[in-house]
């Protein structure tokens, strides 16, 4: 096998990762570096607006994701009372600021809120399959589902006379479309004080992650990596377009692995990415030590590849949870301190 001085080569020419895991102003706006006190004040001015119509404004960052180009604000006639939420991105904050009106939710196992609430109906929307049938039983008036879905349900929904609202979830989710996501979400739900004071606290989180974001960057910046997600059969490489590759890029570190597609299949008998100083790891093991097991077993399977990275020969793999595997909404900003403790326990 080539040495890595000899071998550049990007992944670029690897197959693309297919697949559906691929405005109005917001009442409150602010983003980075905002003030618990500026938040406050808008929620009080969410509270205070009146209109007869309930609208769900879409954020820009969806519309740059495919399918979303053409997408316009919900208008819905009322506020929802029976909604159906499909996809595990915004499970957690609906359930926060609209609990009483879910009447199914995607069935993620991986997902933070797995176990949690066991009387409220789950909903497979696994593996590019939608039953819109079971979706109709619940006789919902809104519907939130992955854009990747849009092809699929959006027909059969509008005969049913059901409204959609297409939310950006999956394995490559921006955290500031997760956050914006949010933003778009909390504008439209909040209308009392128990609302305002749980927007409050989930924009806070963000408030929180970008201050874990400055604090990584002044110790990491520029530090290269390579992000990998897989266990020990096998791993993709995400760019900073993938979820827990932007995380690491908002942290300051260096992709390797650059490119337009946010992740590529890694074939070990292909090439080998140019030597990063460590490496990330993350896939659907839900503590970090046993994705590190799951790594040492990938390791272990091709050592004359694997002990050409630095990374591996130095014990510089940051194993994590499953928490960062995918996006769940605003719980990514727990996640993101799960990412920094354990990278400030191992990366020198």
């Amino acid at each position: 096998m080539k040495s890595i001085k000899s071998i550049r080569a990007t992944l670029l020419s690897l197959a693309i990762f297919a697949g559906a895991f691929a405005a109005s102003t917001p009442v409150f706006a602010e983003t980075e570096q905002a003030s618990e006190t500026a938040y406050q004040k808008k929620y009080e001015q969410a509270g205070e607006q009146e209109d007869k119509s309930f609208v769900i404004a879409y954020p820009d960052t969806i519309k740059e994701v495919p399918g979303g180009e053409e997408l316009e604000d919900l208008v819905l006639p009322k506020r929802p009372e029976r909604i159906v939420v499909g996809s595990s991105a915004p499970v957690q904050l609906m359930h926060d600021i609209a609990g009483a009106s879910l009447v199914a939710i995607s069935d993620s196992k991986l997902a933070p809120w797995a176990q949690e609430w066991p009387d409220l109906p789950r909903l497979s929307f696994n593996h590019g399959q939608v039953d819109v049938e079971k979706i109709v039983e619940k006789e919902p008036d809104l519907v939130m589902i992955h854009i990747g879905f849009k092809d699929q349900v959006a027909d059969a929904m509008k005969e049913a006379g059901i409204p959609v609202y297409y939310v950006n979830a999956g394995h490559t989710v921006p955290f500031e479309s997760i956050r914006e996501e949010s933003q778009a979400l909390l504008d439209s739900f909040v209308n009392d004080d128990a609302t305002k004071a749980e927007a409050e606290r989930i924009m806070g989180k963000f408030i929180q992650a970008d201050k874990i974001f400055e604090e990584m960057k002044a110790k990491f910046e520029g530090k290269t990596c390579l992000v990998m997600q897989g266990d020990s059969e096998g791993a993709y490489v995400q760019t900073a377009k993938g979820t827990l590759g932007n995380v690491a890029d908002h942290c300051g570190f260096k992709n390797l692995f650059e490119g337009e597609v946010p992740m590529a299949p890694m074939d070990p008998e292909q090439s080998v990415i140019a030597d990063p100083e460590c490496i990330f790891s993350v896939g659907r093991a839900a503590k970090a030590e046993e994705q590190m097991e799951e790594m040492k077993k990938l390791f272990a399977s091709n050592e004359e590849y694997w002990n050409q990275y630095s990374a591996v020969k130095n014990d510089q793999v940051v194993a994590l949870p499953s928490s960062l595997v995918t996006s769940y909404g605003y719980p990514i900003c727990d996640a993101i301190q799960d990412f920094a403790d354990c990278v400030n326990a191992k990366i020198k």
